[in-house]
């Protein structure tokens, strides 16, 4: 940020991001003064633009999230909830002119195509190895192999069940895919949805993995 000249306000002074973690306060055990000392870095709390605080907090809302899918529906099913991580990128002749409303509908229509029913999907627009880069548009969606039964609890919707308190029966959906199909497919999808026209010898780029909610904690 120096070299670049921005934010400027944000680096120097007592509470900017080269101060960050350079000091910190220590807490003795008011049990035992004998226990090992506690020591917390004091952060400057520029999320965004601090790397240890933006990393501080995206560990803290990770562990929020889990600890929530975890006791909310993986304790509670009679399958192994597995989260799949799926990276959709695009040509580079897409990055700059896609909007975002179109490459929504490519997720859903993708999400669709593989069956797939609980996922969430973030859509960026750098490179998080080179974030100085050029425009890097892609999308990072996580899914859950759950979907909701199609034995019919009522004759209501999906939203009024639960705006009712009636739970959807949840059941096992699935979570392994082909990586050849699923570059076939968002191929596809792009053809579908913008004025490209790939062929079939043209590659397009997916990452998938996935683990298990209860014994992938880390992962």
């Amino acid at each position: 940020m120096n070299i670049l000249g921005i934010y400027q306000d944000k680096i120097k002074g007592s509470n900017g991001v080269e101060w960050c973690a350079s000091e910190f306060h220590t807490f003795n055990c008011v049990n035992d003064p004998t226990h090992t000392k506690k020591v917390k870095y004091l952060n400057c709390g520029t999320r965004g633009l601090c790397p240890r605080c933006s990393m501080s907090y995206a560990r803290k809302r990770a562990e929020i999230m889990y600890q929530y899918i975890k006791q909310n529906l993986a304790d509670n099913l009679n399958f192994d909830l597995k989260m799949n991580q799926i990276v959709l990128t695009l040509p580079k002749e897409l990055h700059e002119n896609l909007d975002k409303k179109t490459f929504a509908k490519m997720i859903k229509n993708f999400m669709a195509h593989f069956g797939i029913e609980a996922f969430g999907y973030v859509i960026q627009y750098r490179h998080s190895s080179d974030p100085l880069s050029s425009k890097y548009i892609h999308a990072h969606v996580l899914t859950l192999n759950i979907k909701e039964s199609k034995t019919p609890i009522s004759n209501c919707s999906f939203r009024h069940k639960l705006l009712i308190g009636i739970k959807p029966r949840l059941i096992e959906n699935e979570y392994y895919f082909d990586l050849d199909k699923m570059r076939e497919t968002w191929k596809n999808t792009i053809n579908k949805f913008t004025d490209l026209d790939l062929k079939e010898t043209d590659t397009v780029n997916i990452h998938n993995e996935y683990a298990s909610i209860i014994y992938d904690k880390k992962k």
